[in-house]
């Protein structure tokens, strides 16, 4: 009987669990409905906020060029559609309480359970968030740009193009090169050697990076790591190029160009090796010296020489930038004279023609005699068809396009120069000397940029914030700086000391430090009286390190890394930009 007594009475226990509980949770609704509304109009104020901040972090990794983590889209997407449908059930409560009165107690139940259910769903959407969106984006793999809207195609090339083409569809074939003297437009090809190959999906990538005359393996390995997307943390470049190595070995289809070779050097010790299950990735190399392609650490395995342009092609390129000048017979004799003293050079015969466009005939004669006279200070890896050439483009431009062309040459080699830095040296220095303010500054430089590129002496802007000097008028530029404006590029502290012993810097109106890489300790003072402009970067300095440069007018120590500002640092009265 007791058996029977406790089993009736946990029955009833079940049943009024099943039947109270629920009773009582659904008055509850009716009970508590003013305190469910606030608790959702509570919970949409914290999503809004949430979502907010969500999107001050989107907005921020986009600006830094980063991929947004698709999950992250998809609760942004959901939320936007969780808060209008949580505001029109605000909405609905709003509207619904001027009947309550009326004992409309359906109405009221409904929407109070309505608000409690929402405000559930979006205190787990936070929650959702907290778990899904910790990490917000990540780095793109960064793709060189291969626009090449300035690649015009020429006879005597379509033959080499579809040669290193079919070399690169080759499987025997793992590094090609591209040789030929300077500016004959082994670059330009290279680009658009790559541009075509992304385009037919030859390649899934494709990295570019110049090597130039003094290879920097640390920047080389960080322009390659850059473009793949790796992180170099480490400081030893051994254990660098083990990771960049093995990073490589994940690609199966990249095309790798190493440009400008100057200089014999081991592609191990950047960590540039495909193994033979990578036959798809291939190296492209250019070099004016052929020589260095037989070298045992590069061995380019397949050749080709970019020659000179045709007697008609140099003729057609040089007609079709003067343009209508060429029509009148004066300029028609002159022009075949002018084109034969560019030596049939791409790059030469654009400069050239750019410079004596809408030019009068007198200029045209001053142009062929200074060609013909131009007298060669020899630079290194310089031919004096280039030289002259390039010299001629320089000296016919204004003293404001000389003076930004040499600031550009006086960076480091393949730096590009961002408009905002020039700006701020242009009004450092005060280099405009009739404008006085910052919007005249900004509009000068804008258009003495725009000029320099249209003369083929800087290379295209890229998104109108940077520009870069190519290779060949940079080496012209600062022969110019150092010999005739007493502006000079060093190269380390090193350098510095012994540029300073023999006074070859006592003059320096303007100097560039670069200072990669080097160690040494900088010279107790700067003795440099007339110096107005000085860019120094990686280094620390003594405390009496200025007093000597007093007239200094700009001041860049952007990428210094120093701990703390030298004392000397008070005896700039002058300065202007810091």
């Amino acid at each position: 009987m007791d058996c029977a007594v406790n089993v009736g009475a946990a029955i009833l226990g079940k049943i009024g669990e099943y039947t109270v509980a629920p009773v009582g949770r659904h008055l509850s609704y009716l009970v508590y409905y003013n305190r469910n509304v606030t608790n959702l109009e509570t919970q949409i104020r914290q999503l809004r906020n949430a979502k907010d901040r969500l999107h001050h972090a989107v907005d921020e990794a986009t600006r830094n060029a980063e991929g947004i983590e698709a999950d992250v889209e998809e609760w942004l997407s959901k939320v936007n559609e969780t808060i209008n449908a949580a505001d029109g059930s605000i909405q609905q409560c709003q509207a619904g309480a001027s009947n309550f009165g009326h004992c409309n107690i359906v109405s009221r139940y409904q929407l109070s359970r309505k608000a409690a259910n929402m405000a559930r769903e979006i205190h787990e959407m936070k929650e959702d968030q907290v778990t899904k969106c910790n990490r917000i984006s990540y780095r793109l793999t960064l793709q060189c740009a291969f626009k090449n809207k300035l690649y015009q195609e020429f006879q005597s090339r379509k033959e080499t193009f579809n040669d290193v083409v079919a070399a690169l569809r080759d499987p025997k074939f793992s590094m090609v090169a591209l040789y030929g003297t300077g500016g004959v437009g082994k670059t330009m090809l290279a680009e658009e050697i790559a541009r075509w190959t992304l385009e037919h999906n030859l390649f899934s990538t494709a990295i570019m990076v110049s090597i130039s005359h003094s290879v920097d393996v640390e920047r080389v390995q960080r322009e390659i790591a850059e473009r793949l997307g790796l992180t170099l943390t480490e400081r030893a470049l051994r254990t660098r190029a083990e990771r960049i190595q093995r990073r490589l070995e994940q690609e199966k289809e990249i095309l790798l160009i190493l440009d400008d070779i100057w200089v014999k050097f081991a592609l191990a010790d950047v960590g540039i090796s495909f193994g033979d299950d990578q036959r798809g990735c291939k190296i492209l190399v250019t070099s004016r010296f052929q020589h260095l392609l037989f070298d045992d650490h590069i061995d380019a395995t397949i050749n080709f020489q970019v020659g000179l342009l045709s007697d008609a092609e140099a003729e057609n390129l040089f007609n079709k930038i003067v343009g209508n000048s060429v029509d009148h017979f004066e300029f028609k004799v002159l022009a075949p004279k002018i084109i034969k003293e560019c030596a049939c050079l791409r790059i030469t015969i654009t400069m050239v023609a750019r410079a004596l466009r809408n030019k009068n005939l007198t200029m045209w004669n001053d142009a062929l005699r200074q060609l013909r006279s131009s007298i060669i200070t020899g630079i290194q890896g310089m031919e004096e068809s280039v030289y002259k050439n390039i010299r001629l483009s320089y000296d016919h431009l204004k003293s404001e396009e000389e003076l930004l062309l040499l600031f550009c040459s006086l960076r480091e080699e393949d730096a590009w120069s961002s408009f905002p830095m020039l700006f701020k040296y242009a009004t450092g220095w005060s280099l405009f000397q009739d404008v006085y303010k910052l919007e005249e500054t900004r509009d000068r430089l804008y258009a003495l940029l725009n000029e320099l590129q249209a003369r083929s002496l800087l290379k295209e802007i890229q998104d109108a914030d940077c520009v870069k000097v190519h290779h060949i008028v940079r080496h012209v530029a600062l022969s110019i700086a150092s010999k005739e404006m007493k502006m000079h590029h060093v190269k380390n502290a090193g350098e510095l000391k012994r540029l300073s012993r023999i006074n070859k810097l006592k003059d320096s109106v303007v100097i560039f430090i670069c200072n990669d890489h080097d160690h040494e300790r900088l010279p107790e003072r700067l003795e440099c009286p007339n110096l107005k402009f000085l860019f120094i970067s990686r280094a620390s300095f003594p405390d009496q390190f200025f007093e000597e440069t007093k007239m200094l007018r700009a001041l860049d120590m952007t990428c210094a890394g120093f701990e703390r500002l030298p004392s000397s640092i008070c005896a700039l009265q002058n300065l202007r930009m810091l």
